[in-house]
């Protein structure tokens, strides 16, 4: 799966990072996605196969929420193969900390 969005991610252009991490201890839902940003909203998402399919999902996820201001992709714009993959959603770095 790693490949395959990195191989998608360098033809797209899109400007992210992606990083491959041995386990996410998601056992129960992998293939498993942290998409983190210190910024915006974050999102655990699971229950994807190795396809090139599912990666672009993922990746059009990822460019969706990249242009957002919070993070918050509306529901309208979530790509139909990320819908039911969501695990939990994950707080802004930023969030909560006191000035």
């Amino acid at each position: 799966m790693l490949a395959k969005l990195q191989e998608l991610k360098n033809r797209s252009g899109a400007d992210l990072e992606i990083v491959g991490h041995e386990c996410l201890w998601a056992c129960k839902h992998s293939c498993a996605a942290l998409l983190e940003d210190p910024e915006r909203t974050g999102y655990l998402a699971g229950h994807f196969e190795p396809t090139t399919e599912d990666a672009h999902s993922l990746l059009d996820w990822c460019i969706a929420h990249d242009n957002t201001k919070d993070g918050n992709v509306p529901f309208i714009n979530w790509p139909q193969g990320m819908r039911g993959h969501f695990i939990a959603r994950i707080p802004a770095h930023s969030e909560g900390k006191k000035s």
